[in-house]
C-alpha cells in the first residue's frame, strides 16, 4: 500500500512539473494525494466494496488526474458517487468528470446509470443531471415526453414532488400535442393544475386534450372549465359531472328522504284523524238504523 502511494505521489509530482508549475506547487502534491486517497476510500465505503491494492492505486491515479483538470468538485463527486462513478470514469472518460465537476450532487445518479444519463447530458447539458438529482429515475422519461426544452423548463420552474405525477399523466396522453398542453399548463399553474386532473379518469381511459383544457380552466375557475368541456367534449363533461356529484348525491338524497318523512308524517296523522272524524257519524247512524 505504501508503494502505491509513493507511485501516486511521484506521478502527481511529474504531472505538476509537466504542466509548468513551480516546485512549491509540486511540494503540495502530498496534500492532494491524501485527499485523493481519502476520496477513494470513502467511495469504496459508499458502495460497500473492498478494493484490492492494485485497483485502489489505479483509481487514485485516475482520480488525481481528473481532480487536477476539473477541480476539487471531482473529489466531492467521487465520495458521493462511489466506486461505480470511478468505474464509469474509467469506461466513459473525461465526460463523466466534466459533468460531475459542474453538478457534484448528481454523482450517485450518474454513477448508477451512466449509459442512460451521459448521452442525454452531453446533448442537453447539466440540467438533465439536475432534474435527475431532484427526481431520481425520472430524467430520461421527462426527456422522452417533453423533449430537450422541457427539461430546462422543469429544472427552472418544476416542483420535484410533482414530477412523478406529471410524467405519469404525460405517458398516458393521447398525443404529442396533449403532452405539450400538459407541460404548458403545469408550468403556468403548477400543482394546482395537476390537482384539477382526475387521476382515476386518466388511469381508466388516458389523458385527452379536452381534459387538459378543462383542468387548465378549472384551475382558474371551475365554471369556465365545465363550460369549455361541455362545449368541446360532451361525453367527458357528463362523466366529470357524475364523478363530481356522485360522492355528494347519495348523502343529499338520504337527507331529503328523511326530511320528507318528517314533514309528511304530521300531515298524514292529521289527514287520518280528519278522515276518521268525518267517517264517524256515518257509522253511528248506520248502527242506530240497525237497532230501529
Amino acid at each position: 500500500m505504501q508503494t502505491a502511494r509513493i507511485n501516486l505521489l511521484a506521478a502527481l509530482a511529474v504531472l505538476f512539473l509537466a504542466t509548468g508549475l513551480n516546485q512549491e506547487a509540486a511540494a503540495q502534491a502530498g496534500i492532494v494525494v491524501k485527499a485523493v486517497t481519502e476520496a477513494v476510500e470513502l467511495a469504496a465505503k459508499k458502495s460497500g466494496r473492498i478494493l484490492s491494492p492494485v485497483a485502489k492505486a489505479g483509481m487514485e491515479k485516475a482520480l488525481c488526474k481528473a481532480a487536477m483538470e476539473y477541480g476539487d468538485n471531482v473529489l466531492l463527486a467521487a465520495r458521493e458517487g462511489g466506486v461505480e462513478l470511478l468505474e464509469a470514469g474509467a469506461k466513459y472518460g473525461d465526460d463523466v468528470w466534466q459533468l460531475c465537476s459542474k453538478v457534484p450532487g448528481s454523482a450517485r445518479c450518474l454513477a448508477l446509470a451512466p449509459e442512460t444519463l451521459l448521452p442525454l447530458a452531453k446533448r442537453i447539458g447539466p440540467d438533465v443531471l439536475l432534474l435527475e438529482t431532484k427526481a431520481p429515475g425520472l430524467a430520461a422519461r421527462a426527456v422522452h415526453n417533453f423533449g430537450d426544452d422541457g427539461i430546462h423548463a422543469l429544472v427552472k420552474s418544476g416542483n420535484p414532488a410533482d414530477m412523478g405525477r406529471l410524467i405519469g399523466y404525460a405517458e398516458r396522453a393521447e398525443s404529442d400535442h396533449a403532452r405539450k398542453l400538459l407541460l404548458n399548463g403545469y408550468l403556468e399553474r403548477g400543482s394546482k393544475f395537476l390537482n384539477s386532473i382526475d387521476w382515476k379518469i386518466v388511469m381508466a381511459g388516458g389523458l385527452s386534450t379536452a381534459m387538459i383544457t378543462a383542468a387548465y380552466k378549472t384551475s382558474d375557475g371551475i365554471q369556465t372549465g365545465l363550460v369549455e368541456v361541455a362545449r368541446n367534449k360532451p361525453e367527458v363533461f357528463q362523466k366529470t359531472v357524475n364523478d363530481v356529484i356522485s360522492p355528494v348525491a347519495a348523502p343529499v338524497k338520504i337527507f331529503l328522504i328523511a326530511l320528507g318523512c318528517l314533514l309528511l308524517y304530521p300531515l298524514a296523522v292529521i289527514s287520518w284523524r280528519l278522515a276518521a272524524r268525518f267517517r264517524g257519524p256515518g257509522r253511528n247512524t248506520e248502527k242506530k238504523d240497525e237497532k230501529i
